[in-house]
């Protein structure tokens, strides 16, 4: 696959499906999402851009910011947070169903 081959990519960008349906799943969803981001880092060029994504709802954005960080470490990249972001006004939470705010992103600069 293109995660053992030898090429660099400017920008990567990591938006896999939902990984974990509750909270019973989420240790398993953030070592998948570990092993995604370490892969994925492997294939950014040096000054390049990953674009991490995530609707798994139970992963938080400060789970989101610890896998990844803990990832590039394993990877052997440093980093910078350029951006985090969240839904779009086009795609409204309910303040009483807080599982509507799902999505998730980061934007890391890579060296």
């Amino acid at each position: 696959g293109i995660a053992e081959a030898d090429h660099e990519f400017d920008l990567v960008i990591l938006d896999p499906p939902n990984l974990g349906v509750d909270r019973m799943s989420i240790p398993k969803a953030l070592r998948h999402y570990e092993k995604l981001v370490t892969s994925a880092a492997k294939l950014v060029a040096p000054n390049g851009m990953l674009f991490v994504a995530s609707c798994t709802y139970a992963i938080g954005e400060r789970e989101l910011m610890g896998l990844c960080s803990r990832s590039l470490a394993w990877a052997e990249r440093d980093y910078r947070l350029v951006s985090t972001g969240s839904q779009a006004a086009d795609h409204p939470g309910h303040l009483m169903l807080p599982e509507s705010c799902y999505l998730r992103a980061l934007l890391l600069h890579l060296f």
